[in-house]
């Protein structure tokens, strides 16, 4: 056998004998630089980014407006994709339904991706605080920055829709996924 590398084994610190067993097989050593994301088997999380908001906003809009909640993440492969996940609370008037989605981009020149949500459902009395949970696996395709945007709108033009309300902490996760 040839080789380049040193292989140094140092005595353990106790009277016990003890075997080491080295596989006669090529592949990836782990170091304490730790496995790197092209050595990661399909479906490991490789990074995890995370962005909050507690802002109260509010719209009248028919249109997909952004709630302030938006998070970045730089994905290490093309193939690879980002799992998205963002909750907030929102409420809406006795006369309007909160409707949600996860848009890659702004929402003005963004792609919606995950299609349109109801979040809320109208009650003639009074809307209540309603914890809301959207989740999408996108494909963005590249190794470039992508920017998620949690958007809201309200069903009826007009009638008001709150994102956030109470300003309670509103989360969202992205977790890129090897492919």
């Amino acid at each position: 056998a040839t080789g380049t590398g040193v292989f140094t084994l140092e005595s353990p610190a106790t009277n016990t004998n003890r075997t080491l067993t080295l596989p006669d097989e090529a592949g990836t050593v782990l170091t304490t630089a730790g496995v790197p994301s092209s050595a990661m088997p399909a479906g490991s999380v490789l990074q995890v980014v995370q962005g909050t908001t507690a802002t109260q906003t509010t719209t009248t809009s028919n249109s997909f407006q952004s709630t302030g909640l938006t998070a970045s993440i730089t994905p290490s492969s093309a193939s690879n994709k980002v799992l998205v996940i963002a909750t907030s609370t929102f409420v809406g008037t006795t006369l309007t339904d909160v409707i949600t989605a996860i848009f890659r981009g702004d929402t003005s020149t963004g792609t919606n991706v995950s299609g349109s949500n109801l979040s809320t459902k109208y009650n003639s009395q009074a809307s209540e605080n309603a914890s809301v949970t959207n989740q999408y696996l996108d494909s963005p395709s590249t190794t470039s920055s992508q920017t998620y945007t949690f958007a809201f709108k309200s069903s009826a033009s007009g009638q008001a829709a709150v994102a956030q309300s109470a300003s309670i902490t509103a989360v969202m996760i992205l977790m890129e996924i090897a492919a």
